[in-house]
């Protein structure tokens, strides 16, 4: 089966005080196929990233991830995280 990839990106935080210094983002598959929930699903950590996007490789084709990003800074992690689901998009069998 073909892995999928999806590109995120997000604005930073308007605070002017507390600026955010980097972003942890992890990220849940949550459907596969758009149609099984997976509730066991571990949490995958794509890491800190000083970039406002990302692009996450080697995700299943047609499925919907759910996907957080925290603002981290010296002051360490927000405490509200962004959360959105993403959907993969079905990918052609090769014949």
């Amino acid at each position: 089966m073909p892995l999928a990839a999806s590109t995120v990106l997000w604005d930073p935080p308007s605070s002017v005080f507390c600026p955010a210094d980097e972003y942890l983002v992890e990220y849940q598959l949550t459907y596969t196929d758009q149609c099984s929930a997976t509730s066991d699903s571990p949490v995958g950590v794509y890491g800190q990233t000083t970039d406002t996007q990302i692009t996450l490789i080697g995700l299943l084709p047609h499925s919907t991830y759910r996907m957080s990003v925290t603002p981290v800074n010296g002051g360490g992690a927000a405490e509200n995280a962004l959360s959105i689901d993403i959907q993969t998009g079905e990918t052609s069998k090769k014949k």
